[in-house]
């Protein structure tokens, strides 16, 4: 039985709550909250508004009250908690993001109470209640004892629709599945809930295995993921769920969303929930082991290396692909279908380029293994400068030689080496022309340019 003391305290808020009427235009609006301490409280709200005009309000307290039932607007037997005091407002102004700070509060009695919060106004003789807002539809606040801490009661969740689909999946004893789960989650009422999501796993009715945040699988009950706030449609996707410890048999699939919650009693109230039986099979193990994996190629330089005769077990024909969220090569580098890595790098880098490598064996249903890859980029050789090679060229008893020429032998230039001066010789006269560094009729000589370049073969001629 309540004490006469609080029951008096009851009757003098339902006498200010009759002269509601009287109410100006201020609310609150936004989410709001309660935060208990020792004998303190803080309490915090999106926002306060005086939608006048012109003019400003009285003086501003914010109440947080608990009622047997969720509370009307009308005059109604209830407990006041705590109060913050604020100053007047201004016609069309707000007050955003509001904190009490930790103010002195109390417990209401022992029993189960609907939490509201109160906007009153001073009107120059009392205190008017002009707004309120209440807590979550169904949450209670829980005393089971005289002045002991209460708890929060989670309210009863609207069920949501969940539906789940699976592809057929398999084992190596070596290297993870490719299984992939498909959710769908209409939250429906339950949108906003923060919840855990888990992903189970069990074969004729076997003790379940749960998929944790690590991608292991265990006989914990874990959640994969904590503290997941609904949106209307949730869409789940794991792709390559490990599977080693799962031998050949058809598996029951389940993703569970419950609610996560503070209090221990209403951590595993169940939000939504679906299921599919999926075969899981061993299939050959394939590899991909190439000799090297770290390559430093040069800007400017094509070059290219082969992935495919580097892949054993299996079922060809094999493919090849980027693996997903592995990175890219550098740029002006592609990996071609047949396992070529291939192109010119355009931008030299000091950190190399990680990027994965995935042979895919389609006969095996897409087995596939993936390799890292790291290549770095050096800068781009700097073209020869500061000197020019001027050489000799005989052309002996080639009369074609001498009519190109002009003459059987004499000097030409400017190339960067004897080499570049023998190609270009070879590739205009075949045969019939040679570079010399020692003079027979013209000295050869080094000599700096006006320009700074010369001739190199491959790339000037």
């Amino acid at each position: 039985m309540r004490c006469l003391s609080c029951w008096i305290a009851v009757a003098i808020l339902a006498f200010s709550l009759s002269a509601s009427a009287l109410a100006t235009s201020l609310t609150l609006s936004g989410g709001w909250s309660y935060q208990y301490g020792t004998n303190t409280v803080t309490l915090t709200v999106g926002q306060i508004t005086n939608d006048a005009t012109g003019g400003n309000s009285g003086s501003l307290r914010l109440e947080l009250w608990a009622f047997d039932t969720p509370y009307a607007g009308l005059a109604q037997p209830g407990y006041k908690l705590a109060t913050h005091q604020m100053s007047v407002l201004n016609g069309g102004a707000s007050y955003s993001t509001v904190s009490s700070g930790s103010v002195t509060a109390t417990l209401p009695p022992v029993g189960t109470w609907h939490i509201a919060l109160l906007l009153s106004e001073y009107n120059g003789s009392t205190w008017i209640m002009r707004h309120y807002l209440l807590g979550t539809a169904g949450e209670t606040l829980v005393c089971a004892s005289l002045n002991a801490s209460c708890t929060v009661a989670a309210p009863p969740l609207t069920p949501a629709r969940s539906e789940l689909s699976s592809n057929r999946s398999h084992y190596t004893t070596s290297k993870d599945d490719t299984l992939t789960l498909s959710g769908i989650i209409e939250a429906g009422a339950a949108a906003g809930t923060l919840s855990d999501i888990f992903i189970r796993v069990s074969l004729n009715d076997g003790a379940p295995l749960y998929l944790g945040s690590d991608l292991q699988w265990s006989g914990i009950e874990r959640p994969v993921v904590g503290d997941f706030a609904l949106t209307d449609v949730i869409v789940p996707n794991f792709y390559s769920l490990p599977s080693q410890v799962l031998p050949e048999g058809n598996y029951l699939f389940e993703i569970l969303v419950a609610e996560s919650h503070p209090h221990p009693l209403a951590m595993h109230a169940l939000v939504a929930h679906g299921a599919t039986l999926t075969t899981v099979w061993p299939k050959p193990i394939i590899v991909l082991n190439p000799p090297q994996r770290a390559f430093t190629w040069q800007a400017g330089v094509a070059n290219q290396f082969d992935f495919a005769p580097w892949v054993t077990g299996g079922a060809p024909p094999y493919y090849f692909i980027l693996g997903t969220f592995g990175g890219f090569p550098p740029i002006g580098v592609v990996l071609q279908p047949n396992g070529m890595l291939t192109g010119t790098p355009t931008v030299a880098r000091g950190i190399p380029a990680s990027f994965m490598v995935c042979a895919v064996d389609l006969a095996g249903n897409e087995t596939r293994d993936c390799v890292n890859i790291q290549m770095g980029v050096d800068p781009a050789a700097a073209p020869p400068t500061g000197t020019y090679l001027f050489a000799n060229w005989s052309c002996g008893s080639s009369g074609q030689c001498a009519s190109v020429m002009g003459a059987s032998q004499g000097a030409t230039g400017m190339f960067c080496s004897v080499n570049d001066c023998n190609s270009w010789g070879n590739q205009n006269i075949p045969g019939g022309y040679s570079c010399a560094t020692t003079a027979s009729v013209a000295s050869p000589r080094v000599s700096v340019g006006s320009n700074g370049l010369c001739n190199r073969a491959g790339v000037d001629f």
